[in-house]
Formats: C-alpha cells, sequence, structure tokens
C-alpha cells in the first residue's frame, strides 16, 4: 500500500561506522603484557592487474649494480628518506632546508614536488599512514614541524613546540609574528613521527619528547586565495617528557598499526622506551653505546609481507663508537652488533629490510653495507656515492634499497 514503507528484498553492506574502533585511549589503561606485540591487521593488496604483491621473504636478494638518479632530488646533503605506504613515492628531505616527493621510477618523474619554508636543515621527514589524504612531516633545526599535502606547495599546518596544554594554529606562509607574542630563537627539533596511525604527532625538542594531537584543514579551494588563507588546521600539545641528556637525536615508532610503544635515543648513550598507553617510560637502556646513539629505527611493517609478530620485537641503534646494535625489545639485551661500517663523525642512515632478513647500514666510506641479520655478517658492498651515505630506506613492496 502506499502507506508501506519502500524496500529491497537485498542485502546491504554496512558501511562499518556504527563498529567500535579496534584500540584503547592512550593514557587510559595498563598498557599491553610485557613482551607481546600489538596485533595488526593484514590487508589484502593487489597490483594494477588484480594479482597479489607479496614482498620476496624465502628468496635470497641480489643487489647488483646500483641505479644513479640522474634527477637532483636535494641541493645539499641528504638528510632524510621514506616511501610511501603504497610504494608509489619516495619522500626526501635535505640540509638545504627543502624536502621532494617524487613518483617512481623517479627518473620519469617530470613534475615532482619541492616543499620550501623551513629556514633550517630538515632533519627527519615521514609520510602518514592514510592514501585518501597523503600529508608529509617534516621537522628542521628551525624550531618548527611542518605538514604538507602532498604535491602543495604551502603548508597546511605548522608546528611549534610549546608549554604543556598551549595550542597552536596554522600561519599563512610568510606571515609576520603579531605585536608581544616572541621570537626567540627555538631549539631545534631533531625528529619527528606520525603516530598511533595518523592520530598524533611526536616529536624530539631538545631533551623533551613531545606528543601533539593534531586536525589538517584540507582546503579543498585551494585556488581562492582568501580561502586559503582562512587555514583552520590546529594542533596542541598533549603532553611532554624530559630526559636526562642534552638532546634527543632519534625517534622511533609505528604508525601501520595501533602501537603504544616509542623509542628515543640522545646525546647520553642512553635508550628510553615509552610506553604511552600509560603514558610512561617502561624502561631504559644505559651506556647503550660508547658514544651519543644518532638513530634508533624500528622494522618496516611491510603490507606486503605476512611475518610472525614475535618478529618485530627488535630495533636498532647507531652511534658514532663505529658499531650498530639490534636489542631484543622484550628483554633489553642486545642480541647482534654491527661494526664493520664506518662511523665516527656523521650521523648514517639504518633500515631493516620488510623480509626481516638483511639490515642496511651507511658509512662514512662513501658505501652502504648490507648485513645478514641472521649470522652478523656483511653480504654487500654497495658503492657508487661522492661522500658519506646519510640516509637509506628499504622499498615497502619491491626488493629496493634506495641510498643518499
Amino acid at each position: 500500500g502506499k502507506d508501506k514503507p519502500v524496500t529491497f528484498h537485498t542485502r546491504i553492506r554496512s558501511s562499518g561506522y556504527g563498529k567500535a574502533p579496534a584500540h584503547t585511549k592512550l593514557f587510559g589503561g595498563k598498557g599491553g603484557r610485557r613482551g607481546q606485540a600489538p596485533r595488526r591487521k593484514r590487508l589484502d593488496l593487489a597490483n594494477s592487474a588484480g594479482e597479489q604483491v607479496q614482498y620476496p621473504t624465502v628468496e635470497e636478494l641480489s643487489f647488483g649494480a646500483a641505479t644513479p638518479c640522474s634527477a637532483r632530488l636535494a641541493n645539499g646533503p641528504i638528510t632524510g628518506m621514506c616511501f610511501a605506504r603504497d610504494a608509489k613515492v619516495i619522500g626526501v628531505c635535505g640540509a638545504d632546508g627543502s624536502a621532494t616527493s617524487s613518483r617512481l621510477p623517479v627518473s620519469r618523474d617530470k613534475k615532482k614536488a619541492q616543499y620550501m619554508g623551513h629556514e633550517g636543515p630538515v632533519t627527519a621527514i615521514d609520510w602518514n599512514h592514510g592514501q585518501q589524504l597523503q600529508l608529509l612531516l617534516t621537522s628542521s633545526d628551525d624550531g618548527k614541524a611542518r605538514v604538507w599535502k602532498r604535491n602543495r606547495p604551502a603548508a597546511v599546518l605548522e608546528l611549534v613546540p610549546g608549554p604543556p596544554g598551549s595550542a597552536g594554529a596554522a600561519s599563512a606562509p610568510g606571515a609576520v609574528p603579531a605585536k608581544g607574542k616572541s621570537t626567540t630563537l627555538r631549539p631545534a627539533i631533531k625528529a619527528s613521527k606520525f603516530f598511533y596511525v595518523d592520530k598524533f604527532i611526536l616529536m624530539a625538542v631538545a631533551n623533551r619528547l613531545e606528543l601533539h594531537k593534531y586536525a589538517v584543514d584540507h582546503l579543498t579551494d585551494e585556488k581562492n586565495d582568501l580561502r586559503r588563507l582562512q587555514n583552520h588546521s590546529r594542533h596542541r600539545l598533549v603532553k611532554s617528557w624530559e630526559q636526562p641528556s642534552q638532546t634527543i637525536n632519534s625517534i622511533a615508532c609505528v604508525n601501520s598499526f595501533f602501537s603504544h610503544t616509542v623509542i628515543t635515543a640522545g646525546s647520553n648513550r642512553g635508550i628510553q622506551v615509552y610506553d604511552l598507553g600509560v603514558g610512561q617510560l617502561a624502561t631504559s637502556i644505559d651506556q647503550a653505546h660508547a658514544r651519543a646513539v644518532h638513530s634508533v629505527v624500528l622494522p618496516t611493517v611491510s603490507e606486503y609481507t605476512s611475518l610472525p609478530n614475535n618478529v618485530y620485537d627488535v630495533f636498532a641503534t647507531g652511534s658514532t663508537d663505529g658499531s650498530a646494535k639490534v636489542w631484543d625489545l622484550r628483554e633489553g639485551k642486545c642480541v647482534r652488533r654491527f661494526q664493520d661500517h664506518a662511523n665516527r663523525v656523521q650521523t648514517v642512515g639504518m633500515a631493516f629490510s620488510p623480509c626481516m632478513r638483511y639490515f642496511a647500514c651507511g658509512s662514512e666510506n662513501k658505501t652502504c653495507l648490507v648485513y645478514d641479520l641472521r649470522n652478523g655478517q656483511v653480504l654487500d658492498k654497495l658503492r657508487g656515492h661522492t661522500d658519506t651515505v646519510t640516509s637509506v630506506a628499504f622499498n615497502p613492496r619491491y626488493p629496493q634499497l634506495a641510498t643518499g
């Protein structure tokens, strides 16, 4: 009849918005059990032909000759490098204060995006986990961190460290500070990372680890200058932790699934492991190296591999004492030591392969060494650079290694 509702005799799939998220609030629980890695959801991804893509985990990799990049991605030394989640884009930052993103292969991309605005060397670069809105995070010695939309020249959010509870808003490019606001020299931000599946941003400011909550204005009508200047992006400092060191040099965390673990390394030669589920320091390793620790890295959690969770319970650190160490996250013990590379002055790049069989480490003798994680032996020494290899990154989808 006409008073009856219209119905369709087919099952309509739920959008999923009514389902509770599979994660817990930070600082709101007792934290996970010691030594137990968080669960991660396995995504079924396929290539353009519809075939399942899997990173090779059994075959022995042969690196062979390097393919030099004819296109210049930075006008000075490269300080950071990372692949996007879909392995279609690579981001590079440099000491000239700029960052660049390029589609792969780099030689075929004629419209590389440049991100300029920092007033000092860019110290870190990181892609977010989301695919619908690709964001790039950079931090610099100028004391600021910026969030960029891919292929957009202006930053959508500028993060400035501040006292706990302070809030910040995005500023227009080239804006003059308001009268009465301090323009004193800010401490350098040595590292920055997206965290907790893009919910937060972590920053290393002097000897403080800061956790910021943020919201990005999508700015769909960027051709309208008035709308572009009315940027409603915001950030707020949620919590900060001070460490007994002069500076925090590196941050490591997993952003591809909900993990509470954050690892920092600083100038006091120690390592700190935080459980942000309870907002406290879980454990610390004093005198981890003979000199200051310049890098700490976690394994690359790739969606194109299927490995047991306990494989990821390790992390690596590098120091100017000439060694790189692999640590057991559950026991806090060193399980492997690499010292065939040269590292006495500068920061060198380090990375785990997605198959967790190889460990790449830059060197001051213009090479990159590939170690076997199982026995610690050098498998290959990659040549072709004219200076120190300061950054390395494994492709999460294909057996490729980028060095810079």
